[in-house]
């Protein structure tokens, strides 16, 4: 989208602007559709995401986007997961390390419900990857916490590595 190319370029006004136009033209058709409405404030915490406001993108990723799609797809749906991660993100940009953790770990069983569920096997080896990759980030973000806490709180990261991998 237009967007995106601005987002992408640093125009991140014009970008806000594209976004802002998209959720108001969603909102006056007669049946807006909740998930494309979502998207488009997702995108919009993404940018603000980029130009350094942790804050407002975690108002627009958990206030509205993660509110409209769990409305309309339900907690178990990839898209509401994408939208977890860019929480966690922003929560992890916003120096709250430990609420990025908790999104990150419901992101993972979530996944992890998801990939059991998959049949087609391209799909399940997608999902497989991108669950390896949530795992990777929350033992990361385990160790980040746990050593801000000092080394008091290793035996908590050592009991935090295990779960992450049942």
């Amino acid at each position: 989208t237009l967007g995106m190319a601005k987002s992408l370029s640093n125009d991140f006004q014009g970008a806000i602007e594209c976004f802002a136009k998209m959720k108001r033209i969603l909102l006056s058709q007669s049946n807006p559709s909740n998930v494309e409405i979502a998207r488009a404030v997702d995108a919009m915490g993404k940018v603000r995401l980029r130009q350094g406001d942790a804050a407002s993108a975690i108002r627009m990723h958990l206030d509205d986007a993660l509110r409209l799609k769990r409305k309309a797809l339900g907690q178990r749906n990839t898209s509401v997961v994408q939208t977890e991660l860019n929480l966690a993100a922003a929560y992890q940009s916003h120096g709250a390390p430990e609420d990025a953790l908790s999104v990150l770990k419901g992101a993972q069983s979530t996944r992890k419900i998801l990939m059991r569920r998959e049949e087609d096997r391209e799909r399940r080896r997608a999902l497989a990857a991108d669950l390896s990759d949530t795992m990777r980030v929350i033992t990361e973000l385990t160790r980040e916490i746990a050593q801000k806490q000092g080394s008091g709180s290793s035996m908590l990261m050592i009991e935090e590595e295990k779960e992450i991998m049942m």
